[in-house]
């Protein structure tokens, strides 16, 4: 794991306890007493003396681009990085989108928990690491790194019991937490839902969003709005799905979001690994996926997902004029409902509210959209797990680079009927857990 100290100009050292660099040669001897500070590390804070964002190189500066000083600390775009990983007992990460019960995935904050051995009680400190510092989880071996999780810290506690080595709690939370940070309190124009989360999301520094096109047209704002409310709110209106890939890459499809592809491979319907309780590398397959043998899935068949009532609390903008001939705008909230009564008599009452900000005379044709989707059960496999990786041999395996958004294979084989696949279905990853110790690295992701 990577922990990357504030960048401070002209000076070396954490928050408070600053040091001036004089303009002269340098000898260790002279900053010996100076933590964090090295002989190359201030060289470069010298040289790299323009104050610069997160992935900010200054052309044609050789010190400030991405390269090793002496290997450590890795120095980046204007950070350097420090390593705190060998300590490290478990290490667990959670990401993903929430779709249960609606119509649209809702982002979730993506975090890492590590728990890192501290005998000394100041280990931690030595490296620089800070609320607020970035953070990331890299695999890497020679030539080959894969990021898994980037973010910022936000929360460090140490505890010991006095039995058992100290140990240090390290929180780190990707870009979505900051969303909820920013307040729009300007309000937007009529625009479309491709225009107005791209906006929300240019509040947060360093994070960008890549949407589907053709999105719907979205209805004013007047009232002030967080950037992640902003978000969910034209969510329900384009009825979409929005997520955070592993670099801190934003993305976002439009209500066709089942054939949504981002690029060669983001949300793509074609599968590279297939799931399976029965290796045997004799699976028939449409693709030629790799095979993975699971330790653990949870099929269902139920009506969690079943959808046949709607009610669109939909924000519309009513124009009036005062006494002195003013124009005044006030937001107004209308409510339409809709059921499909065979899917109620069926399956019992089912009902979601969206709050939306479209055009009135679009929402029959969103509700029939919606019933067409949900308004009868699935049956699918929710959760698979493997062990990614037993640490038995020197070789990365490749599942660990998977992210929200891709398509894998499951093929469960019948335990009674040989030959026989009793599940083959190609579906998408929803949410992504890790649990990294020192013995195992173990995978569980859910599908939708």
């Amino acid at each position: 794991m990577l922990i990357a100290p504030r960048y401070i100009e002209g000076s070396v050292g954490v928050e408070d306890e600053t040091y001036d660099l004089p303009q002269r040669s340098y000898s260790w001897g002279d900053y010996k007493a100076m933590p964090l500070a090295n002989l190359e590390r201030l060289k470069w804070n010298e040289q790299c003396q323009d104050i610069r964002v997160w992935r900010e190189v200054k052309e044609g500066d050789d010190v400030c681009d991405d390269t090793d000083v002496d290997g450590n600390p890795e120095c980046e775009n204007g950070y350097c990085w420090t390593d705190i990983i060998s300590n490290s007992t478990e290490i667990n990460i959670e990401r993903g989108f929430d779709l249960n019960q609606s119509v649209v995935g809702r982002p979730e904050t993506g975090v890492l928990i590590a728990d890192i051995a501290d005998p000394t009680l100041n280990a931690l400190q030595a490296s620089g690491l800070g609320i607020g510092h970035k953070a990331r989880l890299r695999v890497v071996q020679g030539d080959y790194s894969e990021v898994i999780f980037q973010g910022v810290v936000r929360a460090i506690s140490s505890y010991n019991n006095a039995v058992d080595v100290p140990m240090v709690y390290l929180e780190v939370a990707d870009s979505i937490a900051q969303l909820n940070g920013v307040l729009i309190d300007q309000g937007r124009p009529q625009e479309t839902y491709a225009e107005r989360v791209a906006y929300a999301v240019s509040t947060v520094p360093e994070l960008n969003i890549d949407v589907s096109e053709g999105t719907q047209t979205l209805n004013e704002t007047i009232e002030p709005l967080t950037a992640l409310e902003m978000i969910v709110e034209s969510q329900d209106s384009e009825g979409s799905v929005v997520w955070v890939d592993k670099e801190n890459q934003m993305f976002s499809t439009n209500r066709d979001w089942e054939d949504t592809v981002f690029g060669n491979n983001r949300f793509s319907n074609i599968p590279q690994y297939a799931f399976t309780n029965h290796l045997t590398g004799e699976l028939p397959t449409r693709v030629a996926e790799e095979q993975v043998c699971l330790s653990g899935f949870v099929q269902t068949s139920d009506t969690k997902q079943v959808i046949n009532g709607i009610t669109f609390y939909n924000y519309e903008v009513e124009v009036s004029t005062d006494n002195e001939g003013n124009e005044e705008k006030r937001e107004v909230a209308n409510t339409y409902t809709f059921t499909d009564n065979a899917s109620a008599r069926l399956y019992g009452s089912a009902d979601i509210r969206l709050t939306t900000r479209l055009d009135p005379n679009s929402l029959a044709s969103y509700a029939e959209y919606i019933f067409d989707h949900w308004s009868r059960p699935k049956t699918k496999v929710e959760t698979i797990e493997w062990p990614a990786d037993k640490f038995d041999n020197p070789n990365i395996p490749g599942t660990i680079s998977l992210d929200i958004g891709d398509a894998v294979r499951v093929a469960l084989e019948d335990p009674i009927k040989e030959n026989y696949l009793m599940v083959d279905s190609v579906q998408r990853i929803s949410r992504i857990k890790h649990k990294i110790t020192p013995y195992e690295w173990v995978m569980t992701t859910e599908l939708l």
